[in-house]
């Protein structure tokens, strides 16, 4: 489809203008005390309207929204949620925040909730913002630009406790959270056929050792190093059983499908756009089992590098290396939609 882009949306494109300040203590005494506030403002002349996208600075959901080092050069362990968004969506729902010429928006994080520094240790560390963010044209809703803001860093001393322990993973797990007798059923469906995809993608690679249209589109060109690597991951994936899972139904999270923590193997939150989606085809509810279940590092850790069909395709043309860690890259190759060989 073909989107008529207004004057005035190109005119805020020819130079968009957006910072985010990272700000916050000098020192933390303890990782529940690191928290950095991120500020957005709009230093351009005309208003923007941008989606609060969960992987940004927009929200406070524990993502993967910083880049921490230290200055031995190690980074703490990412310990927050791998989601799996849908931009339309979003855009159709209007998930927005809109800055006027000089407005700002300011959000705290606690770095505690993404974060693990056990491994790195105390001492001191550079902090740094993904600032990449997603522009509304205002007068249609249907077009979302990507753009990155400028921003600054962050220098902090964290001393003292390196991990906070979430206390729901010292509970007894039930296989179920907030979900309604019907989710229930859906959720067991579910999990049926997106078992079903992830045998049947180990089966495919198994007996595939060259360029075969189906793993290209999604993997790019064949290199066995790297179909090892996505057969390896589908191994693992469909060893798993889902029937087993936790399932939580209490998110609310619009234009998302779901999210897991890659360190808390089994855990799965199911979002509003999980119950909108198909039972099968293209981003279904089977096929965002697999998808999240790839993200858990036991199954081989996938991150969201491209959202949607078309970015991963060209993700599998341009970064094969990348393609191949992607978790709609994976859950779009066992969809397997449309069918190929």
């Amino acid at each position: 489809m073909v989107v008529a882009i207004s004057r005035s949306f190109l005119m805020v494109w020819a130079a968009p203008r957006l910072s985010v300040e990272v700000s916050g203590p000098s020192s933390a005494p303890g990782v529940e005390t690191m928290h950095v506030t991120t500020t957005i403002t709009n230093t351009g002349d005309v208003s923007l309207k941008l989606l609060n996208e969960p992987n940004g600075p927009l929200t406070d959901i524990p993502t993967n929204t910083f880049d921490i080092m230290g200055i031995d050069g190690h980074a703490p362990e990412f310990i927050g949620i791998q989601v799996k968004y849908a931009v339309a969506e979003a855009v159709k729902a209007d998930d927005t925040i809109i800055l006027a010429p000089g407005e700002s928006t300011s959000i705290i994080h606690d770095l505690s909730k993404a974060y693990n520094f056990t491994l790195s240790g105390e001492g001191q560390y550079s902090i740094k913002v993904r600032n990449a963010f997603y522009a509304v044209q205002q007068d249609t809703r249907q077009q979302a630009t990507l753009f990155n803001a400028e921003s600054n860093g962050l220098s902090m001393h964290l001393s003292g406790n390196l991990v906070v322990v979430d206390e729901s993973m010292l509970r007894k797990r039930t296989n179920f959270g907030g979900c309604t007798a019907e989710q229930e059923k859906t959720i067991r469906t579910a999990a049926a056929l997106g078992s079903g995809l992830a045998k049947s993608s180990e089966v495919y690679l198994r007996a595939t050792s060259e360029d075969k249209e189906r793993y290209t589109t999604w993997f790019g060109t064949y290199n066995q190093s790297l179909h090892n690597l996505v057969l390896d991951n589908f191994a693992k994936i469909s060893s798993n059983n889902f029937h087993q899972y936790t399932y939580n139904c209490s998110c609310n999270m619009v234009g998302t499908y779901a999210y897991v923590y890659p360190t808390r193997f089994g855990e799965m939150w199911l979002c509003p756009q999980f119950w909108k989606a198909p039972l099968m085809g293209t981003d279904s509810r089977a096929g965002t089992i697999v998808h999240e279940a790839s993200h858990y590092d036991a199954n081989g850790g996938t991150r969201d590098h491209a959202y949607g069909q078309s970015r991963a395709k060209n993700l599998a043309k341009t970064r094969p290396d990348r393609a191949v860690l992607n978790a709609d890259s994976h859950e779009y190759f066992s969809e397997n939609t449309p069918m190929q060989l």
